[in-house]
């Protein structure tokens, strides 16, 4: 945010030096040590509106940015409290463990599915063809039934 400002208001200083000023209130070296003083000037700036507010939280840890952490492991104080970072550290582990942990017994419980269907399937094509097994038998025992009849007939 404050970058771009800053940005904007040396574009405009550096303008100023090549446009604005009259060709002959300066001479060209001091113009270009100008220019060049301001192109320094902006980047040096622009460092410390980026670094500057990170290296502050760093050292004394309040920050803008900070505050708007989902969990914060620095105390009231602004410091980082061990007790705090380790229940951070021990609430994210344990939330992955559950997550873990139910993805793994939803997947059991799909495979423990699977293998009752793939049972239940077994053992109605085992049905089928005792069923079909049977009525072969009985099938051919009434050929022989017939076969016998026609042959005691002829006799």
């Amino acid at each position: 945010g404050n970058m771009a400002y800053s940005h904007f208001i040396f574009l405009v200083l550096r303008l100023g030096v090549v446009w604005l000023l009259p060709s002959g209130t300066l001479d060209k070296s001091t113009q270009d040590a100008t220019y060049s003083f301001l192109l320094s000037a902006d980047s040096t700036f622009a460092l410390v509106l980026y670094f500057g507010p990170k290296i502050y939280a760093c050292k004394w840890g309040t920050h803008d940015e900070e505050s708007r952490r989902t969990s914060n492991p620095r105390n009231s104080e602004g410091e980082i409290s061990l007790e705090n970072l380790y229940k951070e550290k021990y609430l994210k582990a344990e939330s992955e463990k559950n997550a873990l942990t139910k993805e793994l017994e939803e997947t059991h419980n799909a495979l423990l599915m699977t293998d009752d269907k793939r049972i239940e399937a077994e053992k109605n094509l085992a049905a089928m063809i005792f069923q079909q097994k049977q009525k072969e038998s009985m099938e051919d025992r009434e050929t022989l039934g017939l076969l016998a009849r026609s042959r005691s007939s002829i006799v």
